[in-house]
C-alpha cells in the first residue's frame, strides 16, 4: 500500500491562511484509508520537513497560495519554484523549502501535489473570508478523490 501524507498548513490568526487548518478539521471527521496520515502542521514547517523523510509515495499539501485567481478558487498543482527558488506560498518555511530540507535528509516523496486556495484576506486577527470558507468542502472533496484514486492504484 502506498503511504500517503495529507499535510495541512496555515495560521489561524491571519484570516484566510487558516484554510489548511480548517480542511484538516473536516478531514479528521472522515473515514480515511489506513495508509493515509493526516497532520495539521499549522505553521510548523520544520515538523513537515522531518515528516517528509518517512518514505511517503504521495504528499498532498493543503495551503493558501497566491496565483492571482478569484478568491476561494481551489487548485491541484505540483509545487514549483522559479529560477531564483521562490514560490507563491504564504509562509516563511514553505512546503518547497521543507522539501529542500527533506531532500538533504536523504529521502523525499515520489509525488507531491498542492491543494491550494486563493486567499482574499491575510490580515492579522481577521476571520476567513466567505469565498475561502466555502472552498473548504471543495478542497476536502478533491483530497478524498485523489486519496481514493491513489489507494485503488495500490
Amino acid at each position: 500500500m502506498k503511504k500517503i501524507l495529507v499535510a495541512c498548513l496555515g495560521n489561524i490568526f491571519y484570516g484566510d491562511d487558516a484554510f489548511g487548518v480548517e480542511v484538516a478539521k473536516v478531514l479528521s471527521e472522515q473515514d480515511l484509508p489506513k495508509n493515509v496520515k493526516l497532520i495539521d502542521f499549522g505553521i510548523r514547517g520544520i515538523d513537515l520537513a522531518f515528516e517528509l523523510i518517512n518514505d511517503y509515495k504521495l504528499v498532498l499539501l493543503v495551503d493558501t497560495i497566491k496565483i492571482g485567481a478569484e478568491a476561494g478558487s481551489v487548485f491541484v498543482l505540483e509545487p514549483k519554484t522559479d529560477e531564483d527558488g521562490n514560490d507563491n506560498f504564504t509562509h516563511d518555511l514553505t512546503p518547497t523549502k521543507a522539501m529542500q530540507i527533506a531532500s538533504r535528509l536523504k529521502t523525499k516523496p515520489q509525488k507531491m501535489l498542492l491543494i491550494g486556495c486563493e486567499p482574499a484576506n491575510l490580515e492579522f486577527h481577521d476571520e476567513m473570508s466567505e469565498p475561502v470558507k466555502n472552498a473548504v468542502e471543495k478542497a476536502v472533496g478533491k483530497i478524498l478523490e485523489i486519496v481514493l484514486t491513489e489507494d485503488q492504484l495500490g
